[in-house]
């Protein structure tokens, strides 16, 4: 494949907008494994100071103790369930070309990228085939290209929302679909450049349309990139 001048360009835009999400991922990330250590030092600074206490002769009570120790264990699961969504996000990078199942990419992007759909009052909705949907792409780039639409969704919201994310198969191929009300599309048809260049990047075609008071953006995929 060869690539003109403004081919490059819109590469070189496409990677730093990836930049851009890969960083805004890893600050959502750390934000939220951040709540997690605070309240794991807040709880053991609760139990120092009961250890003082049982120092001075004052027992402690059973039941605190118990309550404590359940508090620990549920933010350290949810610590390592916050670093397993983040792993698998990461190791998305490791291959520019694999084989991997959609829905299960699409279920991940939700649950790293819901702290800031939720800073906008936005309620993400996964709507995914039963069945797996296995395919041969680049699945950072499939997640990036949901996050462009995304992201001009949360920018432009104010008083929040349902956005569905849904995939679907028939014998043209897989399609990933994005569909919220027409208010929150805002400028979501602007600067289209980076749009386009995901797009040629995992052989897929796109599509905006408006139904009964709904935005919908569609790009189908085929089911296997040659490499």
């Amino acid at each position: 494949m060869t690539y003109n001048e403004q081919d490059c360009q819109d590469r070189i835009k496409m990677l730093e907008f990836g930049l851009t999400f890969f960083g805004a991922i890893s600050a959502s990330i750390s934000h939220e494994l951040n709540n997690v250590l605070s309240i794991i030092n807040q709880t053991a600074g609760l139990l120092q100071d009961l250890l003082y206490s049982s120092r001075q002769g004052k027992p402690i009570p059973e039941e605190k103790l118990s309550l404590i120790a359940e508090k620990i264990n549920t933010q350290s699961d949810r610590g390592v369930a916050i670093i397993k969504r983040f792993n698998t996000f990461a190791h998305n990078l490791d291959d520019p070309l694999k084989e991997f199942d959609l829905n299960a990419v699409i279920l991940n992007f939700i649950s790293v990228i819901n702290r800031l759909a939720n800073q906008k009052k936005i309620k993400l909705i996964p709507k995914l085939t039963v069945s797996p949907l296995n395919i041969v792409s680049n699945p950072f780039l499939i997640q990036l290209s949901l996050y462009y639409l995304l992201k001009k969704i949360l920018l432009q919201n104010t008083g929040g929302g349902e956005v569905e994310i849904s995939s679907h198969q028939n014998e043209a191929g897989i399609t990933v679909q994005i569909k919220c009300p027409e208010n929150l599309s805002g400028s979501i048809q602007s600067d289209e450049n980076i749009l386009q260049t995901l797009m040629k990047n995992i052989a897929a075609e796109y599509e905006f349309k408006t139904e009964n008071n709904y935005f919908f953006y569609l790009f189908k995929l085929i089911r296997n990139i040659d490499s």
